[in-house]
């Protein structure tokens, strides 16, 4: 079957209720995506025990990270495209990856060097790379239109909870308790129990769309990743997360200049922010189910260019505090339908994968790698709060791409009875 006949997931579906089938299905992928950000992001709450034990200094910690982005960000593309190419059953990848990120993570525990622990985070990455976008692009041909802003929104949502707000007190807890060492033994062992879960789950039987995929016809998928809204998701994925990177790596540093935050009330600001973020970023796509997804895009972009400005102000009033959560709820839509949602229905199932891969690829290459160099240069000689400014700057960029994003007709909102 070439691409040019390839169907998109049909829309007779009931859009109403879920099917147990689907509900299950979305809570055990939610579970693994959530499972992947608590092992990527979850090290560096054990970076105080670590630095300690292993003599490392700050440089090699920021090297670990690094590296685990770079590997991550190689790996999604050239998994998901030589699984389209291939025709390899996503669900085969994702079990694989599962267990073999479970794996290297244990292993992290055993480390007496830096070396070996670099190398490990690179194969985490590796291993943790290819899920997302397999995850995403199994949910997108198994979702009914009128569902599928709500279900991929629920991917993300879920995982940032854990990665956002459970992760710190997880890990920290784990730590203290047993031990970094003993903390990462201890969040890889759920790791084949949610990869024999993903295989149950993602049988074909009794679900509303495809598992499988198709074998990738390069030629005809040329011709849909140069569409106009794949180069502006593109686009949106340079900016977005260069702005979400750039913020993370300076928000911190802010707050604790700002008299009225203490490291507790810091604390609990972010984790207030990744319960808004994970709220927001479920909600946001299920509206836009209803809505259209270009409204609801563009007032995510438009709310993600307003956050960091709020951020910059919070100095001013407490005002701007209650700013930051509303426009915050809104914007953390954005990061979803950008990448997931609006390419999902753009391009056949066949290569969603890859699509969804090939923009975290270049957003987490360019964006993430230059996105916090930039703001770090502009707050050495400008301030802090002018870093805010600059992820303002970036996400005004895919506000401006976000008006020009067509709706997916598939996806246009229903017309009022």
């Amino acid at each position: 079957m070439t691409l040019a006949s390839a169907p998109l997931p049909s829309a007779a579906a009931p859009a109403s209720r879920r099917a147990a089938g689907e509900l299950g299905l979305l809570l055990v992928l939610a579970t693994c995506a959530a499972l992947v950000f608590l092992n990527r992001t979850g090290i560096s709450f054990l970076f105080p025990a670590i630095q300690g034990q292993l003599h490392l200094t700050n440089t090699q910690l920021g090297q670990l990270m690094s590296a685990t982005s770079l590997a991550w960000a190689l790996s999604s593309v050239v998994c998901s495209l030589a699984s389209d190419i291939l025709g390899v059953r996503p669900r085969l990848l994702i079990v694989v990856c599962t267990i073999g990120f479970s794996i290297v993570g244990g292993l992290s525990g055993l480390v007496s060097s830096f070396v070996a622990l670099l190398l490990l985070r690179v194969a985490m990455g590796v291993f943790e790379g290819p899920v997302l976008p397999l995850i995403q692009s199994t949910v997108s041909a198994v979702s009914p239109p009128g569902r599928r802003g709500a279900n991929l929104g629920m991917i993300i949502g879920g995982s940032a909870l854990v990665g956002a707000v459970l992760a710190p007190p997880i890990m920290t807890g784990l730590s203290a308790t047993l031990g970094w060492r003993s903390a990462f033994l201890a969040i890889a062992i759920p790791g084949p129990l949610v990869a024999l879960a993903v295989w149950i789950a993602t049988r074909p039987r009794g679900l509303g769309g495809p598992l499988a995929t198709e074998r990738l016809d390069l030629r005809g998928a040329l011709g849909f990743i140069r569409r106009r809204n794949i180069f502006l998701a593109l686009v949106g994925a340079v900016t977005l997360i260069g702005s979400t990177v750039a913020s993370a790596a300076f928000l911190p540093l802010y707050l604790s200049s700002l008299p009225a935050f203490s490291p507790t009330s810091k604390i609990l600001f972010f984790m207030a922010l990744g319960v808004i973020h994970s709220i927001g970023g479920i909600v946001l796509p299920a509206l836009s189910d209803k809505m259209g997804r270009r409204a609801c895009l563009i007032a995510a972009c438009l709310c993600s260019t307003a956050t960091p400005v709020a951020l910059a102000l919070m100095s001013l009033s407490a005002w701007w505090v209650a700013a930051v959560v509303v426009l915050g709820f809104v914007a953390s839509g954005a990061f979803t339908l950008m990448i997931y949602v609006v390419p999902g229905e753009t391009v056949p199932p066949q290569i969603a994968s890859t699509t969804f891969a090939i923009l975290l690829f270049v957003g987490e290459i360019i964006g993430g790698g230059g996105a916090p160099t930039l703001a770090g240069w502009v707050a050495d000689h400008r301030g802090l709060a002018a870093a805010q400014l600059v992820c303002a700057a970036l996400a005004g960029v895919a506000f401006i791409a976000a008006l020009f994003v067509e709706e997916p007709p598939h996806a246009a909102p229903a017309p009022a009875a």
